[in-house]
Order: C-alpha cells, then sequence, then structure tokens
C-alpha cells in the first residue's frame, strides 16, 4: 500500500471514527458504531476503503456513496437494496451451474455493514447486518459505490478486481470459487439480469 493509501485510509478511518460517535451502538456504521473500528480489524477493508477514495476511481464512483456525509436509515436501506439485488445474480449462477460453493461474507466497507450470502441446492440465502463472519467463512471486501457502478454499467467486474475495489480473503480454492461466482453475478447484475 503506498503511503498516499494509507493516509487515504486514515483519513478514512477517521471520518467513520466521527459518523460512528453520531449515532447509537449497533453492529455497522449505518446505526451510529464505528466502521474504523471494523476496518482495522481487517487489513484488506482498509485498503479497499483507501482505493475507494483514491482520485483514479473517481470518475467511476458516485462520492456521496464512498464518502456519505452523514449515516442514517435511508442509507441503510439502500445498501440493503444493493446487496438483495446481489442476491438475485448470484443465486441465479449457482442455479444455472448447479454449483456448490462456500458460503462468504460480504462488508461495505464505508459503514463496516457485514452480509452473509449462503449458496445452497435451493439458492442464495441472504442475512444482511450480521455482527462478524463466521470464523471459516471467505470474505469479501468492497463498497456500496463498486456495486452501484458495476450495476450501472460505468464499472466492469473485472475491472474492479483489478483496481483492488473488491478483494476475497479465505482459503485458496474457496477464493478462488467465490470470486468466479462474483465475478458470474456481477457481470449478470451489470447487463440488468
Amino acid at each position: 500500500m503506498t503511503v498516499e493509501m494509507r493516509k487515504t485510509a486514515l483519513a478514512l478511518a477517521a471520518t467513520l471514527c466521527v459518523v460512528g460517535a453520531t449515532g447509537w451502538a449497533s453492529a455497522c456504521g449505518y446505526d451510529g458504531a464505528s466502521a474504523a473500528a471494523i476496518a482495522a480489524r481487517y487489513p484488506h477493508a482498509v485498503e479497499v476503503a483507501a482505493r475507494l477514495l483514491h482520485p483514479s476511481n473517481s470518475q467511476i464512483l458516485d462520492r456521496q456513496l464512498v464518502s456519505p456525509t452523514f449515516v442514517n436509515m435511508m442509507g441503510y436501506h439502500r445498501a440493503v437494496h444493493r446487496l438483495q439485488r446481489l442476491r438475485e445474480p448470484l443465486e441465479r449462477v449457482v442455479l444455472d451451474e448447479h454449483l456448490t460453493s462456500p458460503g462468504f461474507s460480504l462488508l461495505l466497507v464505508e459503514a463496516g455493514l457485514w452480509t452473509r450470502y449462503a449458496p445452497d441446492a435451493e439458492g442464495v440465502r441472504i442475512s444482511v447486518h450480521t455482527p462478524r463472519p463466521p470464523a471459516d467463512d471467505v470474505l469479501v471486501f468492497t463498497g456500496e459505490a463498486v456495486i452501484e457502478a458495476i450495476g450501472s454499467g460505468r464499472l466492469s467486474a473485472d475491472e474492479a478486481f483489478q483496481r483492488g475495489l473488491i478483494v476475497v480473503d479465505g482459503a485458496p480454492q474457496a477464493s478462488g470459487q467465490i470470486a468466479a461466482l462474483l465475478r458470474a453475478a456481477l457481470d449478470m447484475l451489470a447487463d440488468g439480469v
């Protein structure tokens, strides 16, 4: 991570601490908890947060989603809607290709919002606003602004991975499966499926 990226990540962490101090205690920044505390426990979250704020991504990502000026329930519902929309193409890929991939937990780094996706023979179950990921889960770090940019066609899934705006962390085989599943689902999301 470059010095500039570290400074940006620290600025984001400080901003998230201020935002987190304004609300009531709960599991994520959307309802007042410190997303910076969550990010500090996961180095990949800090890296993704820095990349979200990097000037090279300013033309692609919605700045209001990357650096929200306030955190409220409307923002939470908007994020949940995007996470639910992501579940649909994930489920389609799982069912169409008869995949048996492991479950994974996705962190929206701007607010520290964990969501768990559990693929099975019947589709993909989703649990939004989980307190923390299970110990054996593959972890996915990204931002709401990234999902929005892919869904609106300003960013491809491959480019998001290349830019480090989506990072998958876990056991190598499981991480590879989840990365492939996410790429396919995000491509469908971009196509409006």
